[in-house]
């Protein structure tokens, strides 16, 4: 491994938990919502997404969060 340079295996497992994470929970409220007729999601991510180069894994897990469609 290269230092500062994620395994695979890290890698997978942040994103499975910062994204797919996300786009399960997404789903399983929006069945609710649909439901109801009603409801809102709001998908929070942090400003590191954008501001921490050093962190290739979170960013890319972060701005996977922050990009999810309205």
């Amino acid at each position: 491994m290269v230092e500062g340079v994620p395994r695979y295996e890290t890698f997978a497992k942040s994103m499975e938990i910062n994204a797919m994470g996300i786009m399960m929970m997404t789903e399983i409220f929006a069945q609710h919502m649909a439901e109801r007729k009603t409801g809102n999601i709001i998908n929070v991510s942090s400003i590191y997404g954008i501001l921490a180069p050093d962190l290739a894994l979170y960013e890319g897990t972060d701005m996977k969060v922050a990009s999810q469609p309205d």
